[in-house]
């Protein structure tokens, strides 16, 4: 059987004294944890965007297409992409970034 993954955004209002939009890491997780316990399922569905979604291989491990050992940006064990630049495990795997 073959896997995917896919990008859903959510966005959330963050209210700061910032004009430029700076916000903090606890005021972002707090606005994240604030809207996701107001939303029931079906208002959880309808607030995530889908923005993109790819092939990642089969659920027996092996995968249709190899990932890229060259690119940094990228699982070389399961082949997805890393979440930022600071990511030091990969989310879906755990493999540690080379």
């Amino acid at each position: 059987m073959s896997l995917y993954s896919h990008v859903y955004d959510f966005t959330v209002e963050v209210i700061t004294d910032s004009a430029e939009g700076d916000a903090m890491p606890h005021q972002l997780r707090d606005a994240i944890q604030r809207r996701l316990a107001r939303l029931s399922d079906e208002e959880l569905v309808e607030a995530c965007g889908l923005v993109d979604g790819y092939s990642t291989g089969t659920i027996d491990g092996e995968y249709e297409e190899q990932p890229d050992e060259t690119d940094p940006t990228v699982c070389h064990k399961c082949g997805l992409s890393y979440q930022d630049d600071e990511a030091i495990r990969c989310i879906a795997c755990g493999e540690v970034r080379k």
